[in-house]
């Protein structure tokens, strides 16, 4: 028997989820915004609306942007965002493997 979590996190509305969770993932693999919204089939602007709603109800810059030249922008992860992709997948890892034990343990009683 499987048990499945969904961890959001916020107070009067989800400030982190998995979608800003992956979406911080996928720039932090392809160093750009714009192809991580693609993988991930959300439109560029939806992608920046999604970071900056996180960066204000966090108080903290969760991307890194340098502006376009001739080769064009690029976006990093920052530090805290970097930080709290390993906290957030430490937290959901550890809620599924208490959920899971919590329904077991009472499926068997």
């Amino acid at each position: 028997m499987n048990c499945a979590v969904k961890l959001i996190i916020g107070e009067n509305q989800p400030s982190v989820g998995p979608g800003l969770i992956s979406l911080l993932e996928q720039i932090r693999d392809s160093s750009s915004v714009m192809e991580a919204a693609g993988r991930m089939e959300v439109s560029y602007s939806k992608a920046w609306k999604i970071i900056r709603q996180a960066e204000a109800n966090l108080g903290k810059k969760l991307v890194l942007r340098k502006s376009g030249g001739p080769g064009g922008g690029s976006a990093q992860v920052s530090p805290e965002g970097l930080a709290l992709i390993k906290a957030f997948r430490k937290t959901e890892k550890q809620v599924s493997e208490f959920a899971s034990k919590k329904v077991l343990l009472n499926f068997k009683q």
